[in-house]
């Protein structure tokens, strides 16, 4: 967990500096790498723990990783931040929730058109 903290607090700290920006320094593209490999390690470990204690298959994830990249409406490898009004409270959630964190309702799942 304090893996994500630090995360949250470097982008904390950094979110009140516009200057140079679209400009990656050295350091930053270090910290940026540093950072990735930090959370594949977090996610690969979270993932043996699953497989391990639940019988998990890779099958499994993939699907899962495949819902999850669905509900923007494209399947592109990534998960962006669109908004969706909750159908029984209306007020707005990220598209990639399964259930409105007000209400608990179901959120409808999102599926690129092919």
């Amino acid at each position: 967990m304090s893996l994500f903290l630090e995360l949250y607090q470097q982008h904390r700290a950094r979110s009140g500096n516009t200057a140079g920006r679209g400009q990656l320094a050295p350091m930053d593209v270090e910290d940026l790498e540093r950072r990735t490999e930090a959370l594949t390690l977090a996610c690969q470990a979270l993932w043996e723990i699953l497989r391990e204690e639940l019988n998990l298959s890779d099958a499994a994830i993939l699907k899962k990783m495949e819902e999850v990249d669905l509900r923007d409406g494209a399947l592109d490898g990534r998960m962006t931040a669109d908004v969706t009004a909750c159908p029984s409270c209306r007020r707005s959630n990220k598209a990639s929730r399964p259930h409105c964190i007000y209400c608990g309702e179901p959120l409808p799942a999102m599926r690129a058109v092919k």
